[in-house]
């Protein structure tokens, strides 16, 4: 990837030249995350603007005898009207609730008032969206879909204004979250209502307080530094879906979840977003000249396969002018490749090493083609340095390094997993060796040895366990939907969960077999996989019961698994059971002598303290465990 960029010599003199639309390499400043949108703290509209513009409820906040109200102003049959959703000691505990409404408010109102314009016709974006701002229930629908790009983005920022409403309402007492809950209802129905009277001619209400939308682009009182809302965004990504369809769309729906993730979540402010082009892009400091993108799968183009971490430098192209600006042209010096998605958190650390360590992109452009970008675990595939690894210190996991005239490059980073049987996807191996590096020393006091640890050798076997039940499980769910368990022959893993779960939707079981890709990426990151939630304790169980059979002995998978230091402790499946779970109290649910025992408000478990064990709570984080983050995408 080579753009341009035209700059003056004093930092914060910027002025972009030219550039190309597959790259996007111009030097920006990006506004500190998250909100990555501003909304107006005013009731009023903007100076200037008619207020019978104004299609969407817009939140804000007003000081009244002591107290500070939360106003929602919006468009009636009389005009403008300001109606009090409810009211706070301080203006510190309004200010992130109607900044998350209004965030909720843009993101419920624009796809309902604009095109979808893909098949070159006019089509209604879905609706189904609304029903998630009066039902938290139904929250997890918004990463779940795939209509199209422009559409599932707008859908991740609702998600994640829901989330910051959550967290700003959990600091207010239970009447002023009872109000806010009731204000999304009025606002979803609100838009039924108006969508119901547009689209099939249902006769509107008679409400002197009805709240009036119409069917063009709302005026958003924010500062969209994404472009989200603007129709050429929406034409862009259009386009790069031209060629999308099914799996597909779906995998790139999934990596632009996974870029955004990482955008919001990094602390790096030089991150640029390109949304259009599915990438990040860093420029910490012109002074340096050096710059790093992150890129995702872009199936529409050839040469976009892989995700790739690239490190380039700026330079000198043409004379400067007058005014000393002079133009720089992108040179990649590196990168790094790989097939399977990255880890979010490690892209995340990735990106934050670039701002916290002045230099760090400099030093990384010198790594060569084999070794590791310092502080990660992403290895150079591709260099133009002249240095390369010699054979002797290539990693275990580099099958061959190739000279191409002046450019090296790695033909294997990491063997493929070897699916059991013909199905399975490819992934990288972990090096569980430095991941859970364990003790043996034996000595008297050690207090490492004296209690439980998760061997390289358990970890790997687990991993693979995990791995493969997941696939079963998301192949049931692609299979079946939401058909009840019927015939045990039929089914891959669901047949194996408790009866009480035999009716549970495709929804539902989707979020099962998320738990195991949950409790493998935990291996992944060097954190034992403690359950956070009774889902997660039920993969949990039956990965661990699944274990000693998952890897086929004299295969690659057991050559791999040997090659890792032994330890007196490796396999030990009944000390992984007293080691990983707080109790085991969901294997009572096989017992159908039992049933019933899954409700709290049931005799037995109330006096043994077992806890909700419905499967509609399988999901809900438990009370001491930390929640994981609920943007994350599903694999499949």
């Amino acid at each position: 990837m080579i753009g341009t960029v035209t700059a003056g010599k004093e930092p914060g003199s910027v002025a972009l030249g030219h550039r190309q639309v597959s790259l996007g390499m111009e030097r920006w400043i990006r506004p500190a995350p998250p909100p990555v949108l501003k909304f107006m703290q005013a009731a009023d509209p903007p100076a200037g603007v008619d207020r019978k513009a104004i299609h969407m409820t817009i939140y804000s906040i007003h000081p009244s005898r002591g107290k500070v109200q939360i106003l929602a102003t919006y468009r009636t049959v009389d005009g403008m009207t300001s109606s009090t959703v409810t009211s706070v000691v301080e203006t510190g505990l309004a200010a992130p609730i109607v900044n998350a409404l209004n965030r909720i408010s843009a993101f419920a109102t624009v796809p309902v008032s604009v095109w979808d314009r893909r098949s070159g016709e006019y089509r209604h974006y879905p609706t189904n969206h609304l029903e998630v701002l009066g039902d938290r229930d139904k929250r997890l629908q918004l990463l779940e879909g795939s209509h199209s790009l422009w559409y599932e983005l707008v859908m991740i920022f609702l998600d994640g204004a829901l989330v910051d409403l959550e967290k700003a309402v959990s600091q207010v007492p239970p009447p002023v979250r009872t109000a806010v809950d009731a204000e999304l209802a009025a606002e979803a129905q609100a838009l039924r209502a108006e969508l119901a009277e547009y689209n099939e001619g249902a006769s509107p209400s008679e409400s002197v307080n009805r709240r009036l939308w119409e069917r063009e682009d709302p005026l958003v009182g924010i500062e969209d530094d994404l472009g989200l809302f603007d129709e050429d965004t929406r034409k862009s990504l259009d386009k790069v879906e031209e060629s999308l369809k099914g799996d597909k769309l779906q995998r790139v729906i999934d990596d632009l979840r996974i870029l955004l993730q990482v955008y919001l979540e990094c602390n790096e402010e030089s991150a640029r977003l390109e949304v259009e082009d599915l990438s990040i892009f860093v420029d910490p400091d012109f002074g340096e000249k050096y710059y790093l993108t992150v890129e995702a799968p872009l199936p529409s183009e050839a040469s976009r396969h892989d995700w790739k971490i690239e490190i380039g430098r700026w330079e000198p192209y043409g004379p400067e002018d007058e005014d000393g600006n002079g133009s720089y042209s992108g040179n990649p010096l590196l990168a790094c490749v790989q097939s399977a998605p990255p880890v979010v958190r490690e892209l995340v650390d990735l990106l934050d090493l670039v701002g916290h360590q002045p230099g760090q992109l400099a030093i990384w452009s010198k790594t060569p083609v084999g070794g590791r970008l310092a502080g990660t675990n992403f290895i150079v595939t591709d260099s133009e340095q002249s240095e390369v690894l010699l054979p002797g210190n290539v990693g275990d996991d580099i099958d061959a390094v190739e000279a191409h005239g002046s450019e090296y490059s790695v033909t294997a980073v990491r063997d493929d997993l070897p699916a059991n049987g013909d199905e399975g996807r490819s992934m990288s191996w972990p090096k569980f060796d430095a991941l859970f590096a364990s003790c043996s020393c034996g000595r008297e006091g050690c207090d490492e040895c004296a209690g439980f640890q998760l061997t390289p050798r358990t970890a790997a076997r687990l991993w693979v366990a995990l791995n493969f039940l997941a696939d079963q499980a998301y192949d049931d769910v692609e299979e079946h939907g939401d058909e009840p368990v019927r015939d045990p022959r039929d089914w891959s893993l669901f047949d194996e969960y408790p009866r009480i779960t035999f009716r549970q939707d495709a929804v539902w079981r989707r979020q099962a077999a998320r738990c195991f890709d949950d409790l493998s990426r935990d291996l992944e990151a060097a954190r034992w996989p403690s359950p956070r939630c009774a889902g997660e304790e039920m993969a949990l169980h039956l990965a661990l019961d699944f274990a000693p059979d998952a890897v086929d002995e004299g295969g690659s998978l057991a050559e791999w698994i040997d090659r890792l230091p032994a330890h007196p402790g490796d396999l030990d499946w009944d000390a992984c059971v007293d080691g990983l779970f707080q109790d085991t109290d969901i294997l009572t649910l096989f017992n159908d002598s039992h049933d019933g025992l899954e409700d709290p408000g049931d005799p037995t478990n109330r006096r043994l303290g077992i806890g909700d064990y419905r499967p509609a709570s399988w999901f809900t984080t438990f009370d001491n465990q930390e929640p994981r983050d609920s943007r994350r995408p599903f694999r499949r």
